[in-house]
């Protein structure tokens, strides 16, 4: 993987800020997980990807975003049929500003840009 543009990403970690102001920017690498370590999520997620797209010139429209933050709300149809085994749980992949960075480099945010691993 190569490594992340500096000046990106430092404009990235200030939109952040912009976006959430209690968000310390200074604990904010590369390697910084949106929803578990910064608590962006459900419609909050929802409105910051609108945000960044619009800030960056970034293409969102085929990111599969539910594939990496949960909804709002609680799907109690879910958690029961998970809690008698009649469906298995499915882990959310994790999103990371590193992968911010490489959208603003590409024009567009989606699977290939992000290159899963």
């Amino acid at each position: 993987m190569k490594e992340v543009s500096l000046t990106v990403l430092k404009e990235v970690i200030s939109f952040m800020e912009g976006f959430d102001p209690s968000l310390e920017s200074e604990l904010i690498t590369e390697k910084t997980k949106i929803e578990e370590d910064l608590g962006i999520t459900g419609d909050d997620a929802w409105a910051f990807f609108v945000k960044y797209s619009e800030k960056f010139n970034v293409d969102i429209t085929n990111f599969l975003m539910y594939d990496y933050f949960k909804g709002e709300g609680v799907d109690l149809l879910s958690l029961i049929l998970e809690f008698f085994k009649l469906k298995k749980r499915v882990a959310k992949k994790f999103f990371t500003v590193e992968y911010l960075v490489k959208g603003i480099e590409a024009g567009k945010l989606d699977e290939e840009v992000i290159d899963y691993q």
